[in-house]
């Protein structure tokens, strides 16, 4: 399929404006949602610190009693005894922390547990301890397991556990039974979040430095405050999703835990962010491990993020874009049909030029329509134009004083000023009785007879593959085997005298003028060259072959062909012919022998 030249560097400029067009919203899109990525992660990595921050300031003075509770003598030598019996030991965590913790009511724990080196707990006789919060018949061996779980040389550590019992239990509040079974009051306590928060202290022998057991402390976990508005937050624990935001859609919710869950299965990573959809809304989602080198269930740092304000963002991008696009599209339309136009009509009038050229019609020309390079290739072409036409008009001209293949030969360099011997048959053909037909007529008729019977030679000649040497005054010769033998060039020579002789005799028929010839032909070697100057050249041939050509045309009479030997052994069975008396011939110092031609043979 042909496209024009217009259509291609529209279709060009359509590709380019629209290339640029996507790449710009390509790199936008990315720059927007690395920039919105990077600052989710700088927010997500600020709430970690916030929640930490909040735990420290919620614990802190907490663990501090926990350390001196297990390095106090009396405890440590308490459980030395390893007495099954501990109400005693529960005495001591009694006295010596509630008091602390007691000056502020939200420091009160719902669990106090003690548990040997084995991971046994300790139970007062007479008492039941429990945790409204948690309520799990499991509790007690999943703190047993996660004490002796605890990392080597880590003596305290923070955990968390799901609360079973959040759901059903009044969350506002809660009855805790102190360990002495003596006092019981009602704490006011704050919303749980749903979750248990545990310190584990590990008690170490200060003499020995051996293993005794560990204290364990339980505190409903407060709700999970988020200090960036808008941003969704909850803690996954133990594979349960709990959400700061109580009105939290359940389902979503549900979806969101599932959806997190499958993610770590398949991540290797403790930190990473995914894309979700959630109940037809685009999300994106955060989650970050809180609690690494624990002895608890790993713990996540969940965030959600709505992008429906980022899609909407990008929609907004791409509409911007494509409006941008769909105007630089008619823009660059209309600066191409310009451009184009600029550039398709002077390229049109090249082609259109070139064709002429090919044609022939060299006096065509180009409109130079601008002074760029379309402009100079105009003028350019105008110039090869006249260049062309000068060398047609010489070429012409060459053709017309010399036979076309000669002139040929040298336009293409292949004759030079000098000579070589060459095989060739030579051509004179006379008119007979020329003075005497003239002698009254005008010069412009003595002219225009002998272009017409010239004209007629002239193609009889090139017809049998010769070229015409010269013309003198009604004399003409003509070279058969130069510049360009065809191997057969005695026969063609004498079939071109026949078919003179021939086709003069018909035009006198027609003609004002009746002429009649004698041709001699005789063949050999000879000179062939350019002869001449450097400044003006004839090609020609030279010899005594030549002259006997000659000597042999001025002794036939009217219509007579007259050849010598060499050419008569070279015809014969080709061309009748009959010998004659041998000639005496100026320049010649004996006889000739000589042939005159009858008529052609039916063979060919």
């Amino acid at each position: 399929m042909n496209i024009s030249f217009r259509t291609k560097l529209i279709l060009a400029m359509m590709t380019v404006v629209i290339g640029v067009a996507g790449s710009i919203l390509f790199l936008m899109e990315q720059e927007r949602r690395e920039m919105t990525s990077r600052l989710m992660r700088e927010q997500t990595t600020e709430q970690i610190k916030y929640f930490f921050n909040l735990q420290e300031a919620r614990l802190g003075f907490i663990k501090e009693q926990c350390y001196k509770v297990v390095n106090s003598v009396r405890l440590q030598a308490r459980l030395g005894e390893n007495d099954s019996d501990a109400v005693d030991l529960y005495h001591i965590v009694d006295n010596e922390l509630l008091p602390a913790l007691g000056k502020s009511k939200r420091n009160l724990p719902t669990l106090i547990r003690i548990i040997d080196k084995d991971g046994k707990p300790f139970r007062a006789a007479g008492t039941k301890l429990q945790s409204v919060f948690l309520g799990r018949k499991n509790l007690e061996e999943k703190l047993s397991w996660i004490s002796k779980a605890l990392p080597h040389g880590t003596n305290q550590q923070v955990g968390y556990l799901i609360s079973e019992a959040a759901t059903n239990a009044p969350s506002a509040l809660s009855v805790v039974k102190f360990l002495r079974g003596r006092r019981a009051g009602l704490v006011l306590r704050a919303e749980s979040s749903g979750m248990e928060e545990f310190v584990i202290t590990k008690i170490v022998d200060q003499v020995t430095q051996s293993y005794l057991g560990s204290l364990v402390i339980g505190f409903p976990m407060p709700d999970i405050e988020v200090p960036n508005a808008g941003t969704m937050m909850g803690i996954l624990v133990e594979n349960q999703l709990v959400m700061a935001d109580k009105s939290f859609d359940p389902a979503m919710q549900e979806e969101l835990n599932g959806a997190v869950v499958e993610k770590l299965k398949t991540s290797k990573s403790e930190s990473d962010s995914f894309e979700i959809t959630l109940q037809g809304g685009p999300f994106r989602v955060l989650y970050n491990h809180l609690n690494p080198n624990s002895g608890f269930p790993k713990s996540y740092q969940v965030c959600l993020y709505s992008r429906a304000g980022e899609v909407k963002s990008q929609k907004d991008l791409r509409l911007k874009t494509l409006i941008f696009a769909v105007v630089g599209c008619i823009g660059a339309l209309a600066f191409s049909f310009i451009l184009s136009h600029g550039l398709s009509v002077p390229i049109h009038d090249l082609v259109k030029g070139t064709r002429e050229i090919a044609a022939g019609n060299f006096k065509t020309k180009v409109q130079v329509r601008s002074r760029d390079d379309i402009g100079q290739l105009a003028a350019s072409f105008n110039d090869m134009a006249v260049g062309l036409e000068q060398r047609e008009t010489y070429r012409n001209f060459l053709n017309m004083v010399t036979d076309p293949r000669v002139a040929q030969e040298m336009i293409d360099g292949k004759v030079f000023l000098g000579g070589e011997v060459r095989e060739v048959s030579i051509l004179f053909c006379d008119i007979r009785g020329f003075t005497a037909l003239t002698e009254k007529m005008p010069p412009s008729e003595v002219i225009e007879m002998l272009n017409e019977h010239m004209t007629l030679l002239t193609k009889i000649v090139r017809d049998h593959n010769g070229v015409v040497d010269k013309f003198v005054g009604d004399l003409i010769m003509a070279i058969f085997g130069a510049p360009k033998s065809h191997e057969n060039d005695a026969e063609m020579s004498v079939r071109c005298a026949i078919e003179m002789i021939h086709r003069r005799l018909r035009l006198n028929d027609t003609s004002r003028h009746t002429i009649t010839m004698g041709i001699g032909l005789a063949c050999g070697q000879v000179v062939a060259g350019c002869m001449g100057s450097q400044d003006r050249l004839n090609y020609t041939v030279l010899g005594e072959r030549v002259n006997l050509a000659s000597r042999l045309c001025s002794k036939a009479t009217a219509s007579e062909i007259i050849v010598d030997e060499p050419t008569a052994k070279q015809v014969e069975g080709f061309i009748r012919l009959t010998p004659i008396e041998p000639l005496t011939l100026k320049g010649f110092s004996g006889p000739v022998a000589a042939f005159k031609i009858l008529s052609e043979t039916n063979q060919s």
